[in-house]
């Protein structure tokens, strides 16, 4: 609507584009401008002369690794994929592009990550990570799960401004805010959007979007009963 307003107010031009040109309405539409860039002509392989690749590591096409990288032991890189400055990629992780990790973020052992945006300082310490946007500064406890395609393989929808929207995609996992931070085995199902500065429990599995600033738990039940002799 702003853009139809400008429009009929300035003189405006119209050019021909010969490449894709994505939307973004929606913030999961940041994964296809990623595909889009990571395949283009400009994207190419670079290895910084001191970052260190561990004994084993593989690394599979186009994938830029900035200064001070620290690739483990085993780890699969699978291309195309951007990993910043400084950044510590664990024993065993597996990455599969399109993926690209801003500077400082440290991934723990076993981790995977697929056609996921990762913003700058954010930690991980094992788990699996697909189709997702996470933000900044964000701490995710061992054992994370995110899934990213619905059981039934249909079209992934996520509320948005309590409307429910679908998305197009049939795989999507989730989008996270700056600062957010996860307890052990937990995850999110898939669309699900969850705000900055929140607090999701060990255990806890996200069916719906959390707001920002919001500290959101399971309720656990123990049962504890003594043999009898």
């Amino acid at each position: 609507d702003a853009l139809n307003l400008y429009i009929k107010n300035k003189k405006t031009g119209l050019i021909i584009l010969k490449k894709e040109t994505p939307a973004l309405k929606y913030s999961w539409e940041l994964l296809e401008i990623l595909r889009i860039k990571l395949n283009s002509e400009e994207f190419k392989n670079y290895i910084s002369p001191n970052a260190q690749i561990g004994r084993n590591a593989v690394i599979n096409g186009n994938v830029f690794i900035g200064d001070n990288v620290t690739i483990g032991e085993n780890a699969v890189i699978n291309g195309p994929c951007f990993i910043g400055d400084n950044c510590k990629i664990g024993v065993n992780c597996v990455f599969r592009g399109p993926v690209n990790l801003e500077k400082d973020v440290l991934t723990g052992s076993f981790t995977e990550l697929k056609n996921c945006i990762v913003q700058e300082g954010t930690h991980f310490h094992s788990g699996y990570f697909g189709d997702s946007i996470i933000g900044k500064n964000c701490r995710f406890g061992a054992g994370f799960i995110t899934a990213n395609r619905r059981i039934d393989r249909g079209n992934i929808k996520s509320m948005v401004k309590g409307n429910k929207i679908d998305t197009g995609l049939t795989y999507f996992g989730t989008i996270v805010g700056e600062n957010t931070r996860f307890g052990i085995h937990s995850g999110t199902m898939p669309g699900v959007l969850i705000g900055s500065d929140c607090i999701i429990g060990p255990g806890t599995l996200v069916f719906e979007n959390i707001e920002d600033n919001t500290n959101f738990f399971t309720e656990f039940k123990g049962t504890k009963k003594q043999f009898s002799t």
